[in-house]
């Protein structure tokens, strides 16, 4: 190894975020005689709200780390799934109540996750900073398949979404924050995130089309957009979908 250079090792799926998918080391040459570990490891492709623990030479160390060549560094995305003493774990805890903000490109996972009872906002109209800000204040978890928006010093929660398929992604989302206790289907409007309360079928029988008001008795409004909804003959493929994704 170069005087000044570093090899950082990455574990679990952390190279799909190299330049080199599949790589598990690289060796990198420092700019400066002490770098900040955070910097060294993000300008490789892997943001820090995907980084659980970090070594320098099989000692844990934090983000504000300073580093000198001719060292080891280890990156790993789980601390529990480390075998070294003195771990430190990086990653904040879970909030209690998760609560979501999705990027515009993750539509459906939104739609998703408004569905399982998760309060989840989407908003098309904000950019970078506005996602940032609102996730910021609102101690909201960001979700998207942006690194650069996961890079920013100020987000403390947040994930790149995996996988292309909707089942795929919800897998993970639901992995990654333990949600599979937490989920309450049809307490949310996949429209506008308002809560869903249930109404008396009296009271909506001017708003059914005849063929609903014949075949079903239990119905929800929005408090906030006042749609309403009733476990139609797609609710048995939603839970379907729920028990997949579980």
């Amino acid at each position: 190894m170069r005087l000044n250079a570093v090899r950082v090792y990455f574990y679990g799926d952390l190279s799909l975020f190299l330049a080199r998918r599949g790589a598990a080391s690289i060796s990198v040459q420092l700019a400066g005689d002490r770098v900040s570990i955070k910097d060294l490891v993000e300008s490789l492709g892997v943001p820090h709200t995907e980084i659980d623990a970090l070594f320098v030479n099989d000692r844990a160390v934090g983000f504000s780390h300073r580093i000198s060549g001719n060292k080891r560094v280890r990156v790993y995305p789980d601390a529990s799934r480390v075998r070294f003493a003195g771990v430190k774990k990086l990653r904040p805890t879970n909030p209690h109540k998760p609560a979501f903000l999705v990027d515009v490109h993750l539509g459906k996972v939104a739609r998703m996750l408004r569905l399982l009872g998760f309060d989840t906002v989407f908003d098309p109209a904000l950019d970078d900073t506005g996602i940032i800000d609102a996730a910021v204040k609102s101690r909201r978890i960001i979700l998207t398949r942006d690194k650069g928006i996961l890079k920013q010093r100020r987000v403390r929660y947040g994930y790149y979404v995996r996988g292309d398929s909707l089942t795929e992604r919800m897998r993970g989302i639901v992995r990654r924050y333990d949600l599979t206790g937490k989920i309450k289907p049809f307490a949310r409007c996949v429209g506008c995130n308002g809560r869903l309360r249930r109404v008396r079928k009296e009271r909506v029988l001017s708003e059914l089309e005849p063929l609903t008001r014949r075949y079903y008795d239990e119905f929800y409004r929005c408090i906030s957009c006042g749609k309403i909804y009733w476990e139609g003959s797609h609710h048995p493929r939603i839970l379907a979908f729920i028990k997949n994704i579980t």
